[in-house]
């Protein structure tokens, strides 16, 4: 119910206009991006299906809101209907090239910026 909540939330309010865009404390503190930066006006951008936007604001955001359902929607089939979440769970593999990736965007995009 809180995920609904925030996804109406996400598409009712645009992050730049409104103006209700959380700050980033690493970026408050540093100057630099984080990883995370952008990912609300992504996330904007995505659920009124401006694609563009949303790879421009963050790219990550096509690998962390498919990760993110996937891990929503495991939680709810493990606990509405008795299955073990073991049948679900990444290879370790995975989840050390998901680490990679985000540290290797996180250092590219301040170095290009």
């Amino acid at each position: 119910m809180v995920i609904v909540l925030l996804a109406m939330w996400a598409y009712v309010f645009d992050p730049i206009v409104a103006g209700y865009t959380l700050p980033c404390p690493w970026y408050e503190f540093t100057g630099l991006l984080c990883p995370g930066c952008g990912l609300q006006r992504a996330t904007h951008a995505l659920l009124h299906g401006d694609f563009r936007s949303a790879f421009e604001a963050n790219p990550l955001v096509f690998l962390l809101l498919p990760l993110t359902v996937a891990v929503i929607v495991t939680w709810y089939v493990e606990r509405c209907f008795d299955v073990p979440a073991a049948r679900f769970r990444m290879p370790v593999w995975v989840v050390i090239l998901l680490i990679v990736v985000v540290l290797l965007f996180w250092v590219l995009r301040n170095v290009s910026a």
